[in-house]
C-alpha cells in the first residue's frame, strides 16, 4: 500500500480543470469506481501501489466520447449477455454497430474501446441483464468459450482488471443468496453485493424508499427502480425446499 497524495491531487485536477467525471476517470485507469470517488472524497489515504499508478497515468484526453478506455470492461459485458443468450447479431442493432464489432469487443480483440462505445454496452448490459434471451445455440456457444454470466460479476467491480468473478456457485445450481450482508448493505455498510443480493435487497428494503435503497446499494435511481419491479428468481434453499 502506498500514499495516496499524489493520485487524489492528479485526480481532483482532472475533475476541476478539464471537467471529467469520476466514473470517467476509473474506466480509463481500469480501476473500480469507487476507489476514485473515495479519494475525490478525502476517504482513502492508502491504495495499492498499482491503483496510484493507473489513475497518475490518465491524461486529459479527447472529447468526452471519443475518449479511449479499457475494453476489458465492455468484453466481459458482452461475454455475460452472450452466456444469457444475447448473440452478436441481436446486440449489434441495440448498440448501434455491426454484429462484427460486437464479435471483435467480445473476444477482446482490442485492448481500447471509445467512453462512447463502452457507455452504450454498459447501458445495454444494465438493460438486459436479468432478462435472459431464448438462444440456446448462444448459450452453448458461450459456455463452449468459458463465458460467464452476469451473475458472476459484481457492478461496482466488472471494469478492474483485477477483479475476479464471483466462483461460489456451483454449474446448473440456483444461486446462494447471503442474507446477513444484504441486512448490513441496507443498514448502510459499504458490503460487496452480488447482482442477485442487489435484487433481493431492493425486496428486502422494507419501507425504506427505492431512492434511499439504490443509495446504499450504489445504483442507480432506474435501476433500483426496475430491480423492485422485477420478480426474484428462486434462491438455492427454494430448490431444494
Amino acid at each position: 500500500m502506498v500514499d495516496t497524495a499524489e493520485a487524489t491531487a492528479h485526480a481532483r485536477r482532472l475533475v476541476n480543470e478539464h471537467a471529467m467525471s469520476a466514473k470517467q476517470i476509473a474506466a480509463l485507469a481500469g480501476v473500480a469506481a469507487d476507489s476514485v470517488d473515495k479519494l475525490l472524497a478525502g476517504k482513502r489515504t492508502r491504495a495499492l501501489a498499482r491503483t496510484v499508478e493507473a489513475i497518475l497515468a490518465v491524461q486529459p484526453a479527447a472529447p468526452k466520447g471519443e475518449r479511449k478506455v479499457a475494453a476489458h470492461g465492455a468484453a466481459r459485458r458482452l461475454q455475460a449477455l452472450m452466456a444469457e443468450g444475447w448473440d452478436a447479431t441481436a446486440l449489434a442493432p441495440l448498440i448501434g454497430v455491426s454484429p462484427i464489432s460486437v464479435q471483435r469487443w467480445r473476444r477482446e480483440a482490442f485492448a481500447v474501446i471509445t467512453y462512447r462505445r463502452h457507455e452504450r454496452i454498459r447501458e445495454v448490459y444494465e438493460r438486459l441483464a436479468d432478462h435472459p434471451r431464448d438462444d440456446s445455440r448462444a448459450r452453448r456457444t458461450a459456455q463452449a468459450l468459458g463465458y460467464l454470466p452476469p451473475l458472476a460479476w459484481d457492478d461496482d467491480t466488472i471494469d478492474d482488471p483485477q477483479a475476479q468473478p464471483w466462483a461460489g456457485q456451483a454449474e446448473d445450481a440456483a444461486p446462494v443468496v447471503d442474507e446477513v450482508a444484504i441486512r448490513r448493505a441496507l443498514a448502510g455498510e459499504r458490503i460487496p453485493l452480488t447482482r442477485l443480493e442487489k435484487h433481493h435487497a431492493l425486496h428486502a428494503r422494507g419501507r425504506m424508499s427505492i431512492q434511499r435503497a439504490a443509495d446504499v446499494l450504489h445504483l442507480s435511481y432506474s435501476r433500483a427502480k426496475e430491480l423492485a419491479n422485477l420478480p426474484l428468481p428462486a434462491t438455492a434453499e427454494e430448490v431444494a425446499a
